[in-house]
């Protein structure tokens, strides 16, 4: 049984090793393959703390962990404020992805430009 999992578990991280990758390129070439998993397992274990567990939930949490860094649950407020509170996991996915266009747009960040909405339009469908 417990084979199965650590199979389910590398399985799942093979797939957001290459969500990040394909989302987020340049990024991930800042980081070894090791920190980069490193950087996975900090985002799932913060992730999980603020009650998110779903793939979906965990891939768009670390997806913001490479927009705005890994601390960003804590610096950023309005981060900080959507995950603190009670709405469920797909909820403070929705408010936490309209927080950061919103974020993004009014410090004119280009990762909002583009035809598909820059990084945070790339990133849409993993929410």
């Amino acid at each position: 049984m417990e084979a199965l999992r650590r199979d389910a578990a590398s399985g799942f991280q093979g797939r957001l090793v290459e969500h990040l990758k394909t989302q987020f390129p340049a990024e991930c070439l800042a980081h070894s393959p090791a920190d980069l998993v490193a950087h996975i397992h900090f985002g799932i274990d913060r992730a999980r703390h603020h009650g998110l567990d779903t793939e979906q939930q965990l891939a768009f949490y670390l997806d913001l962990t490479l927009l705005f860094g890994r601390n960003f649950d804590i610096d950023q407020v309005w981060a900080a404020q959507v995950l603190a509170s009670g709405y469920d996991g797909d909820t403070r996915i929705e408010k936490l992805y309209q927080k950061s266009v919103k974020y993004l747009s009014e410090q004119g960040d280009s990762r909002t430009n583009g035809p598909e909405g820059g990084s945070l339009g790339r990133i849409r469908n993993s929410r």
